[in-house]
């Protein structure tokens, strides 16, 4: 495989003396000579992947753009000098109807427009001073012929103000990410052996699922927004099901929403990059660590009854750490809480994690079309 195909590990290939040594990879980095080919279209035509599906966001106009423009305190580091990292907004084409967050690092004073493509909002928006003690800024808008109705703003790090913007979007693919996942399951749970329907996030900064860098909970807002919209999506959705055909599926609906504690056990994270989480016995990201990298049969198994056990993840949240070698059958809807990648390998790693064929309760693959 692909991970095993360091310089080191071919020249120890050498001592066995093999007459062949084949290389599989979805994303071969290195060029090789090619011998089979399973391209995604003939994989599909197998019945072998999903089919895949890109559902756009029709209420595109609800993202506003207009109002106090985006601005995030990253944070101050002192030194021989201070190094000031803020994020604001841009568009990557004049055109582009969804914004994408960039950090940068201004001078005091520097006009913010310079980094912000195409949002004329952000013109005569400056950074007025830093206190190198507490890191916190204070953003100036007395220079914009906007002014938004304030002159100054102060920030401490990791705060922000003009959220609106990434935050609505967020909230937006949520919900249409949730909606998505709860058609996905109804059908699932027709089937004559149930299967478990799984959606998994991608997301663009551990802390805004976990809260904190060295927090035990789960208290970001991705984490917070989730359990919202899940609440009122599933309310909503009761209301629609017939209350026979869909009768298993209904009730397994109402105890998910009928406490916190249900409420909080349908998603899980797993962040790789978090030693100081990991080795923290109490918290709950270790549980889902344990449960979502090591543990897939209670991934793949449906308990309608205990809906706070570690079967009860059913949205999983990952920044980076599922790039490669893990990827679980039941996964049918994919979101990207963050701006898109421009590196295709990573992009086709990161979709193929839901693409295998589902399995049902008795661990069969189901191959039907619907």
């Amino acid at each position: 495989p692909q991970n095993q195909g360091g310089d080191e590990t071919l020249a120890g290939l050498g001592v066995f003396q093999p007459q062949v040594v084949l290389h599989y990879s979805a994303t071969h980095a290195k060029h090789h000579e090619l011998v089979y080919r399973l391209g995604a279209g003939a994989a599909l035509e197998q019945n072998l992947v999903k089919r895949i599906v890109v559902l756009p966001l029709e209420t595109r106009q609800e993202v506003s753009f207009s109002g106090v423009p985006y601005v995030r305190n990253c944070s101050v580091k002192k030194g021989k000098s201070y190094t000031l990292r803020v994020e604001i907004l841009c568009r990557p084409k004049m055109d582009a109807q969804f914004p994408k967050q960039r950090v940068i690092t201004p001078e005091l004073g520097e006009n913010l427009k310079h980094y912000a493509d195409f949002f004329p909002s952000y013109d005569g928006v400056t950074i007025r001073s830093i206190n190198t003690q507490t890191g916190e800024i204070i953003v100036s808008f007395s220079g914009s012929t906007a002014n938004f109705g304030r002159g100054e703003q102060p920030l401490k790090v990791g705060e922000a103000i003009g959220q609106g913007g990434v935050d609505d979007l967020r909230r937006l693919q949520l919900m249409a990410a949730v909606k998505r996942h709860l058609d996905t399951e109804k059908m699932n749970f027709r089937a004559s052996s149930k299967i478990k329907t799984l959606t998994l996030f991608f997301i663009d900064r551990v802390e805004r699922y976990t809260g904190s860098a060295d927090t035990k909970a789960r208290d970001g807002d991705y984490a917070r927004w989730l359990q919202e919209i899940y609440k009122e999506a599933c309310e909503d959705y009761l209301s629609t099901l017939p209350n026979e055909k869909d009768k298993d599926y209904r009730l397994y609906l109402e105890r998910t929403i009928a406490s916190d504690e249900a409420i909080r056990s349908i998603h899980g994270g797993y962040f790789s990059s978090d030693p100081k989480l990991k080795e923290d016995a109490e918290s709950e990201v270790v549980a889902d660590y344990d449960v979502i990298l090591n543990d897939k049969a209670a991934l793949l198994r449906i308990d309608e009854e205990n809906v706070t056990g570690k079967e009860a993840i059913r949205f999983i949240f990952s920044h980076s750490a599922l790039r490669e070698g893990w990827d679980n059958p039941n996964v049918f809807t994919l979101c990207y809480l963050k701006d898109g990648t421009r590196k295709e390998g990573r992009l086709r790693q990161e979709i193929g994690r839901g693409l295998r064929i589902c399995v049902d309760q008795k661990g069969q693959r189901r191959q039907d079309e619907d």
